[in-house]
């Protein structure tokens, strides 16, 4: 796993203890303190390392729903997460590909499952532009992008982190603060923000490369 996957995965995992944890800490009937004390250092150690171990996995499952649901969310408006290619970029970015995959895309444009795997094959389009051509002939804005786009999934997960820290809140019930309410409702409006901000930065560079020329095998 690379590095900026597993930190992707070790972030959400921190907004989902760390709400927990606050909100356990800074609730109107804190426990906290009463349960620690109760318990000797070593059961308190081994959680500790229980919840350290689980961090990666808790990550992974964080950023499978935070998946599952942006491919929802997009879907009900025709369109995808990861790229957002129009059909005013469809002539733009052809002429980059070989002479073979072009034909191939246009053979698939006159198919009539087109229509409803439109989403699905812009998103190739736009995959194959940045991690081929771009990653080949702009290798210095093809990580660019993926930095970038690591931000917008970062994000992403720690908004549904929180939210699903939130919903155990709920379950326990912990009774939270109303500062700490707001604090929480403000972090997540700024990593949502951060969501939109870092994904359409990332859709516009990569329809302002298409205008660029680059060296392709025919």
């Amino acid at each position: 796993m690379d590095q900026t996957r597993q930190i992707r995965l070790l972030i959400a995992p921190f907004f989902f203890f760390a709400t927990l944890i606050s909100a356990q800490y800074f609730a109107d009937t804190p426990r906290t303190l009463e349960w620690m004390n109760a318990h000797s250092s070593s059961t308190i150690a081994a959680i500790a390392g229980l919840l350290a171990a689980a961090t990666l996995p808790v990550g992974f499952l964080i950023n499978t729903v935070t998946v599952f649901l942006l491919r929802i969310l997009f879907w009900l408006f025709g369109k995808n997460y990861e790229a957002d290619i129009t059909k005013a970029d469809f002539d733009l970015v052809l002429p980059h590909f070989d002479s073979v995959l072009n034909n191939h895309i246009r053979s698939m444009a006159l198919d009539k499952k087109w229509g409803c795997n439109t989403v699905r094959i812009m998103r190739y389009i736009a995959v194959t532009f940045d991690h081929d051509i771009l990653y080949r002939h702009r290798h210095g804005i093809h990580e660019w992008l993926t930095r970038v786009f690591s931000v917008c999934m970062v994000s992403a997960s720690s908004v549904v982190a929180v939210f699903l820290a939130l919903i155990v809140i709920c379950l326990l019930p912990i009774s939270t603060k109303y500062w700490w309410d707001w604090t929480i409702w403000g972090i997540i409006v700024l990593l949502s923000m951060g969501f939109w901000y870092a994904r359409d930065e990332v859709l516009e560079m990569t329809r302002f490369q298409m205008y660029q020329k680059f060296e392709t095998a025919d």
